[in-house]
C-alpha cells in the first residue's frame, strides 16, 4: 500500500508544478510546460523500460497513446490556468467512467447497480462543476470546456491502458509508457515550434528560467513516478478495486485542500464540496 501513497505524492508534485507554472506564465505558454513535462517523463520512463522492446500493434498503440496524452494534459493545463486547480482536476477525473463503460462493453467486466449509481454520480459532478452564476459564466465557460476535453481524453487513455493490458499481457508497461511519452514529447515539440512561428511569447518563458525549468522538471518527475509507483502498487497484489478509487479519491481530496489552503483560489461552497463528494463516491461505486 505504501506504493499507492508514493504515487499520490508524486501526482501532487505534478499538479503543484503545473499550477505554479500557470499562475506565473498564464495559459499562453501551456504548450511549453506540457512539452517539458513529457520530455522529462519520457527520459525517466525510458530508463526504467530499457531493454524491453514492443513491436507491431502495441507499438502503434503507444504512438496513439502519446498523441492523446499530450492533448489531454494540454487541455487540463489550459483548464487549470483559466479556473481552479481542484475543479479542473475533478472534471478530468470524471472521465474515468469512460474506461469503466469500455471494460463492460469490450471485455464483459462485472456490471451491477452500483456501477450505474457511480456513473450517475460522475454526471452530477459535471453539473455541479459547471459555471452557473453570471459572474462564473463571464469568466468560467472556457475552463469548463477544456475541463470536459481533459475528461474525455482521460477516459480514452484509461481505455487504451485497459485494452493493452487485456489483449497484450506480455507487453511491458514500463516500455509501453516510455515509448508513449517519447511520442508525446515529439508532438509537444512540434506544437511548440508551430506556436513560436505564430508569435508564442517564448522570451516570457526565458524571463524566469529557474522557475520554468523547475516546473517542467517537477511535472515530469511527478508524472513519471506517479505512473511507476502505481504500477508497483498493482504488482504488489493489492486489488485494483481498492487501488483505483483510493488513488483517485485521495488525490482529488488532496488537490481540493491544495487549491483551498495553498493557492487560496477555491471558495468552500456547498456546490464545490458536493462535487468533490460525488467524484469520490462515484469512483468508489464504479470500482465495486
Amino acid at each position: 500500500m505504501h506504493f499507492l501513497f508514493l504515487s499520490i505524492a508524486s501526482y501532487l508534485i505534478q499538479n503543484f508544478s503545473n499550477k505554479s507554472f500557470s499562475r506565473t506564465f498564464g495559459k499562453s505558454l501551456s504548450a511549453i510546460q506540457n512539452t517539458a513535462c513529457v520530455i522529462f517523463s519520457a527520459v525517466i520512463l525510458q530508463l526504467f523500460g530499457a531493454g524491453n522492446e514492443i513491436r507491431g500493434v502495441p507499438f502503434l498503440l503507444s504512438v496513439l497513446y502519446g498523441i492523446l496524452y499530450f492533448a489531454t494534459v494540454y487541455s487540463l493545463q489550459l483548464s487549470m490556468s483559466l479556473g481552479s486547480l481542484s475543479m479542473a482536476t475533478i472534471l478530468c477525473n470524471m472521465g474515468n467512467m469512460i474506461g469503466v463503460v469500455f471494460g463492460i462493453l469490450a471485455f464483459g467486466d462485472p456490471f451491477n447497480v452500483l456501477t450505474v449509481v457511480g456513473i450517475l454520480c460522475m454526471i452530477l459532478v459535471v453539473i455541479l462543476s459547471a459555471p452557473i452564476t453570471e459572474e462564473e459564466k463571464t469568466k468560467g465557460n472556457t475552463w469548463f470546456v477544456f475541463g470536459l476535453l481533459s475528461a474525455l481524453g482521460n477516459g480514452l487513455l484509461g481505455s487504451f491502458k485497459l485494452y493493452v493490458a487485456k489483449e497484450y499481457p506480455s507487453v511491458s508497461s514500463g516500455a509501453f509508457l516510455g515509448w508513449s511519452f517519447t511520442f508525446a514529447a515529439v508532438v509537444g515539440l512540434a506544437v511548440v515550434l508551430f506556436e513560436i512561428r505564430r508569435g508564442l511569447p517564448f522570451r516570457q518563458w526565458l524571463s524566469h528560467p529557474a522557475l520554468a525549468l523547475g516546473c517542467g522538471v517537477g511535472a515530469g518527475f511527478g508524472t513519471a513516478f506517479g505512473n511507476l509507483f502505481f504500477m508497483l502498487a498493482i504488482a504488489s497484489g493489492v486489488s485494483s478495486a481498492i487501488l483505483f478509487p483510493l488513488n483517485t479519491g485521495l488525490l482529488s481530496f488532496s488537490l481540493f485542500l491544495m487549491s483551498l489552503l495553498l493557492f487560496k483560489e477555491e471558495k468552500f461552497t456547498l456546490r464545490r464540496f458536493l462535487a468533490l463528494l460525488f467524484c469520490i463516491g462515484g469512483l468508489i461505486l464504479i470500482r465495486l
